[in-house]
């Protein structure tokens, strides 16, 4: 079954590894809620932004972000996943030397995604953000 992606630009999707070589892993923000739907995809963006700051800041220790070696959005509602670059397996060893790094490489990513969603350039598909396959009790 082909994956299905979240971003597109001039009707393509795009590639969801943003052209990192090597290794990947995932970090997945759960703001896809029904009351986040009517906001524009720069204004979703900046939520998905505000939303990693806060959880690297540490204001919100349980924001919903998590890491994965896979993007969780092909599977679960609710859920944007950003790739960074790492080794899943070294992560689960070290998750306190990691998990800021990836949080703070994805934010970079967020804020790119954000000011080519402002300026027109980039869409999100949001049948696929929005869809109701499996729900997670702590997205919301």
């Amino acid at each position: 079954m082909a994956q299905e992606e979240v971003f597109t630009h001039n009707g393509f999707y795009t590639d969801e590894r943003c052209h990192i070589r090597g290794p990947i892993v995932w970090v997945n923000v759960f703001v896809a809620t029904p009351e986040n739907r009517n906001k524009t995809d720069a204004e979703f963006m900046d939520l998905v932004a505000e939303t990693i700051h806060a959880r690297i800041s540490k204001k919100t220790p349980h924001a919903s972000v998590s890491v994965t070696p896979e993007p969780m959005h092909h599977r679960v509602m609710g859920c944007l996943s950003l790739p960074a670059r790492g080794d899943y397996g070294a992560f689960t060893r070290f998750w306190d030397l990691y998990f800021d790094a990836f949080l703070r490489d994805v934010l970079v990513l967020a804020l790119f995604y954000q000011a080519e969603c402002a300026a027109g350039s980039i869409e999100i598909d949001r049948e696929t953000l929005f869809r109701s396959f499996h729900l997670r009790s702590d997205a919301f």
